[in-house]
């Protein structure tokens, strides 16, 4: 099986890479722009480097690693989600879902919208 890694800052995401390689697992690597240590271009297998927002440019490159399940290691700071993002048309269309599906789930426990 081979494995995503959505790569934000810090040690954590080498740490990640280094368990899956000692365990004999193949991981391509989504490494964040404004966050990862550029260093994560030697130490993995695959690699492409996406925006805060580019959420179908990632899924994409999964897709044609032969990606089947995907974790994500390392912060990502609230300035570049908030500020910085730019969405891509996927990541829009899961954003404008979002509150409807929060609604839904919210009225099924019987709870009230704020």
């Amino acid at each position: 099986m081979k494995f995503g890694l959505i790569a934000g800052n810090g040690k954590f995401p080498f740490l990640v890479l280094e368990g899956a390689r000692k365990a004999g697992a193949e991981v391509a690597v989504a490494a964040i722009r404004e966050e990862t240590d550029p260093e994560i271009e030697r130490v993995a297998d695959s690699l492409t480097w996406v925006g805060i927002g580019q959420l179908g440019k990632m899924l994409r490159f999964f897709k044609n690693e032969g990606v089947e399940k995907a974790i994500m290691a390392g912060q990502v700071k609230h300035v570049q989600i908030f500020s910085r993002a730019i969405p891509d048309v996927r990541m829009l269309k899961m954003l404008l879902r979002l509150p409807e599906a929060q609604y839904r789930r919210a009225h099924r426990r019987g709870c009230r919208r704020a």
